[in-house]
């Protein structure tokens, strides 16, 4: 089993994780921006000031395996420049600081991880309408995009160093946290509503199946760079709320919510749920990995059985 050095380890995903990496034997530690009780030691760094503690420098360079996950809620407050800010440098600047700290100690001919694997998005691509997007397809130029863009290139770096691997992920789906219990409570209360045209692509991802694949990739060090994790059913905006509004026993009949009422309220968050993509899985399951939740129907059954 593998020594493991997690970032995010708080998060949707890196919670869920965790718990996985335990239940197979690895040894885990969690790197994070402050201490935190719980079942997995915790080291500090300090990423905005650039600071890596010796003790945490020592466990990162004793690992195996690098997987980082952390970075500023990108739906956590309305997109004001500060927060925009924030949203990007939490991504960069951890990045950055794990990425020389452990081409600092190759230079220098230290023990050094030999499997990078980085949190991504789907944000990557932009709004492509209708277009099939591979791994290969070129970014979009929102400020999603620029910041997943930058993101990536933060660990570019690390490419030459060790193996590396980018998960660009899509909506995730957990019944408790994240997207989804925020399109479900207003279903619920039979209010909801299909956001702007209703047209564009929502490349979702069963929490389940993230974590699986995240968890084939420390299985397959030789897999390297970018790989989507999105079901292969993508779906429209207006039939994911539908077929939710289907699965909690709700009207399917639902009104329309204009784009430019979105941006009035949320300002250009709203680009979030008004534009989409069609992301392709191909290349992961291509190698292998397999998914056990294809489409919505089964994803949205399970959530919510």
């Amino acid at each position: 089993m593998a020594s493991i050095i997690l970032t995010g380890g708080g998060g949707l995903v890196g919670a869920r994780l965790s718990e996985q990496l335990l239940s197979d034997g690895h040894q885990l530690t969690h790197l994070a921006s402050s201490t935190r009780e719980g079942r997995v030691p915790t080291l500090t760094y300090d990423p905005m000031a650039e600071t890596m503690p010796e003790l945490a420098r020592k466990a990162l360079l004793d690992s195996d395996i690098v997987i980082h996950l952390a970075g500023e809620p990108i739906a956590a407050r309305r997109w004001s420049k500060p927060q925009k800010e924030r949203i990007v440098q939490s991504r960069v600047q951890s990045t950055a600081l794990l990425r020389n700290t452990i081409i600092d100690a190759k230079k220098k001919g230290e023990r050094h991880p030999a499997r990078y694997i980085q949190a991504s998005a789907v944000g990557y691509y932009g709004n492509r309408g209708d277009e099939w997007l591979d791994e290969s397809a070129k970014p979009g130029h929102d400020f999603l995009a620029d910041t997943v863009v930058a993101w990536e290139q933060a660990a570019a770096p690390l490419n030459d160093a060790l193996s590396t691997a980018f998960v660009r992920i899509g909506i995730v789906l957990d019944r408790d946290a994240g997207a989804l219990p925020k399109m479900a409570m207003p279903v619920k209360l039979f209010l909801g509503a299909i956001p702007g045209s209703g047209k564009q692509w929502m490349s979702w991802i069963h929490i389940a199946d993230l974590i699986a694949l995240i968890r084939w990739l420390v299985l397959h060090p030789d897999l390297k760079g970018p790989f989507n994790a999105v079901s292969p059913e993508p779906i429209q905006a207006a039939d994911f709320m539908k077929e939710l509004a289907r699965t909690l026993g709700r009207p399917t009949l639902m009104p329309y919510v204009p784009e430019a009422a979105l941006k009035l309220g949320m300002g250009e968050m709203a680009e979030m749920i008004t534009t989409g993509s069609r992301v392709s899985c191909k290349k992961i399951e291509q190698t292998g990995f397999s998914f056990q939740f294809k489409n919505l129907p089964t994803a949205l059954s399970d959530l919510f059985e």
